[in-house]
């Protein structure tokens, strides 16, 4: 008995002694993936002759990523903040995250970089302006990021759509009483309030039954919205009612990933993104 006492605790100090060395080994390869993928992105935009931004913002993004282990469930991810790159005072190319670069089709729907304190945003004029890639395909279980300011007096304001055939439209609409509301319409058509003036963070998991709608932090809506998929990504022009119409205002960041991730890893990333863009 005694020896297998002795058998059972030497086995134990091994095992806790792998689990550290395992542990030990975890930070390195993290900060690892996080030099590598940083650098990159960083030196895909220099060799187009783009520019980086704040590579620090960059940083902190991918290193929550990695952190909270949804990196490789990242479908698209621009951010103004990052990498852009202008041409005639106009922007030719948004970089995204991995490759799926946002341009437009013909110089004169080109947005154009605004500096809007310490932030920089994309200016969509609400008339003619888009950016789009036809590569950035998904279904739902997904979830959507953008943060945006808008001109609050449009009565229809788009902020992205499906490029092809499916139905994946978000907006901004007035409604009865000339008040701003959220318009999700995939498979349905859902309507939310809680648009405020100023800088907007919505972050929407499309769940089929179990889909929620955050904005700036908060939940605003729980429950069906039908299924969603999008087959291109159109940002700043889209369908309304049959009707093409343009988003007026600022586009900060967009972002799509390929799941619905945790809720702690949810609560991380809206946290940092209201840090970043000074939304109580």
């Amino acid at each position: 008995m005694k020896f297998l006492n002795i058998k059972a605790l030497f086995i134990l100090i091994a095992a806790l002694t792998i689990n550290s060395y395992l542990i030990g080994q975890s930070v390195p390869q993290r900060n690892s993936d996080l030099l590598n993928e940083t650098n990159q992105y960083v030196k895909r935009v220099n060799i187009d002759e783009g520019r980086v931004a704040n590579k620090n913002l960059l940083n902190s993004f991918i290193e929550l990523t990695i952190k909270d282990n949804w990196y490789n469930e990242i479908k698209f991810w621009t951010s103004a903040q990052w990498g852009i790159k202008e041409s005639d005072g106009n922007i030719s190319k948004q970089y995204e995250l991995n490759g799926k670069d946002l341009t437009t089709d013909g110089f004169d729907k080109r947005p154009k970089k605004i500096t809007d304190g310490e932030l920089l945003g994309v200016k969509y004029d609400g008339s003619n302006d888009y950016t789009s890639n036809s590569d950035v395909t998904v279904q739902n279980p997904l979830s959507l990021l953008i943060v945006f300011k808008g001109n609050e007096t449009a009565n229809e304001n788009i902020l992205i759509d499906s490029k092809g055939n499916k139905k994946h439209a978000v907006s901004i609409e007035k409604n009865k009483d000339g008040v701003n509301e959220l318009a999700v319409r995939t498979a349905g058509e859902v309507f939310i309030k809680g648009i405020k003036s100023g800088i907007n963070i919505l972050y929407i998991e499309f769940n089929t039954k179990n889909s929620r709608v955050y904005l700036n932090g908060e939940l605003v809506y729980s429950g069906v919205i039908g299924k969603s998929e999008i087959d291109g990504l159109l940002i700043g022009r889209g369908s309304i009612k049959n009707s093409t119409v343009y988003f007026d205002g600022l586009i900060y960041e967009t972002g799509i990933i390929n799941n619905v991730i945790s809720d702690e890893a949810r609560t991380n990333l809206l946290s940092m993104i209201k840090q970043v863009y000074k939304v109580q």
